[in-house]
């Protein structure tokens, strides 16, 4: 599991600079299970699709810093800059969809205006050189319209789908890993995401 949460962790790191000590606007984290996560906060379900594997709160807790002896009932997300709702993977590692909530800098940031912090953080990594597309464009997912941004990483055959809309003080996010041969995988695997209530 810690091979397939690398590129998660890589990914991620870049959002640190987005912090914000604002309110927490309602702000709860989800429930994750074995088979699947549910946030009210968000109104998603998640159910995990047949073949596919889900991060324990264990893997979540590393990817957020948080030491395994800190219970969930000490852990205060509310506070958090950046939580890590879930993750669901291929037991290859990819594809890969990861789930999370940042609080923002400025209370009127754009979503477009985010991206751009997104690409100049991608590009300050050292070790991966990231080509984005052209366009930001809107797509559904559970309900919601999410603006999605697209990277590629040449010669690594990996793709990713950095996919955001705004909830109050928040960012949600899906970033979601995978090469050519996984791309009806990936369809598969966020195909697992509905509404929580209808």
């Amino acid at each position: 599991m810690k091979k397939i949460l690398y590129m998660g962790i890589v990914v991620c790191i870049a959002f640190l600079t987005l912090v914000n000590c604002g309110r927490a606007s309602g702000y709860e984290r989800g429930i994750l299970t074995e088979t699947g996560f549910e946030s009210k906060y968000l109104d998603i379900r998640f159910t995990l699709p047949e073949g596919f594997i889900m991060a324990t709160e264990e893997d979540m807790r590393l990817m957020m810093g948080i030491g395994a002896d800190i219970t969930g009932a000490n852990t205060n997300f509310v506070n958090m800059t950046t939580v890590y709702e879930m993750m669901a993977s291929a037991p290859v590692g990819l594809p890969n969809v990861i789930l999370m909530v940042e609080r923002l800098i400025l209370s009127n940031i754009t979503t477009e205006q985010y991206f751009d912090i997104l690409k100049n953080n991608l590009s300050d990594i050292d070790t991966i050189d990231y080509e984005f597309g052209d366009q930001i464009t809107s797509v559904e997912i559970a309900g919601q319209i999410y603006k999605q941004l697209s990277a590629s990483i040449p010669g690594w055959d990996v793709f990713q789908n950095y996919t955001f809309r705004r909830q109050g003080n928040r960012m949600v996010g899906f970033i979601t890993t995978y090469s050519l041969d996984t791309k009806e995988e990936l369809e598969i695997l966020m195909n697992g995401f509905s509404r929580l209530t209808f």
